[in-house]
């Protein structure tokens, strides 16, 4: 398991608010906080691969823009 996906986890486990716990692990690996919640979300649901999720997050996000 990568520290990323390992602190993700924790992120997930976290009693603190999720914002600050996202940008607090987020700062100590020095990557974009949604790179922590990405892994974090992936080891949740670990049947859906990241380029799935991405087609997912995309095909929202247009949506989204067409309103």
């Amino acid at each position: 398991m990568t520290d990323l996906t390992k602190l993700g986890t924790q992120l997930r486990d976290s009693n603190e608010p999720i914002l600050e716990t996202l940008e607090k692990v987020s700062r100590e690996l020095e990557v974009h906080p949604l790179s922590v919640y990405v892994a974090t979300f992936l080891c949740a649901e670990p049947d859906l691969t990241l380029d799935e999720l991405y087609e997912q997050v995309k095909s929202d996000l247009d949506a989204e823009g067409s309103d």
